[in-house]
């Protein structure tokens, strides 16, 4: 307040993480069917994720995850044990 009067206004502040950058090990993986894989984990430098998707830059995973393969979309692992091609 000063001689001039006071005024009061709500400031908002929003603070945002670092989008994470997620890497695999490696871009292309074999599975023999029946066997079980070591499961695959993202590596996430950034911010830190709190939910993953499985889409492609298109937006669609073609071919799907072979069937007895499974995502985690709290943790982004995929594991498993392939049961057909």
């Amino acid at each position: 307040k000063n001689s001039g009067g006071q005024s009061v206004a709500d400031i908002q502040v929003r603070i945002f993480d670092e989008p994470p950058v997620l890497t695999l090990a490696q871009q292309e993986f074999v599975f023999r069917r029946g066997s079980a894989i070591t499961p695959i984990a993202p590596s996430a430098s950034g911010g830190n994720p709190t939910s993953f998707v499985l889409s492609t830059l298109e937006g669609v995973l073609n071919p799907p995850l072979a069937p007895g393969l499974v995502f985690n979309s709290s943790t982004g692992v995929i594991s498993g044990t392939p049961t057909s091609e």
